[in-house]
């Protein structure tokens, strides 16, 4: 059996989907205050529709180079893990479960 059967594969930069996916939800709420800012001190709120899409672009590129650099020598899975436990440490206990053992490494 593959090892790699239940992995998400990287599709972009070394990210997953569930990655992509919260990275272009980010830019999108990072983008808006921005052209929102942009639109009110030109005095052309019909400006903000075409600034939008531009910043989330560049916000996108950002933070899929940031994030791939971050991930670089992490294994596979990693901020997954990592985002479930914060979101068990901050209350959502009932909806996440925490493993405090040790994971066993060797394939058997």
């Amino acid at each position: 059996m593959p090892d790699r059967l239940n992995e998400q594969p990287a599709v972009m930069r070394g990210c997953s989907w569930p990655e992509l996916y919260s990275i272009m939800i980010r830019s999108f709420l990072f983008s808006i205050p921005i052209s929102l800012g942009i639109a009110i001190y030109i005095d052309n709120y019909s400006s903000m529709l075409a600034l939008i899409p531009v910043f989330i672009s560049i916000f996108f590129w950002g933070l899929t180079k940031r994030l791939a650099g971050l991930k670089n020598g992490r294994p596979i899975g990693y901020f997954t893990v990592r985002s479930a436990l914060k979101k068990q440490r901050r209350g959502m206990g009932k909806y996440f479960v925490e493993y405090s053992g040790y994971w066993k490494i060797s394939k058997d």
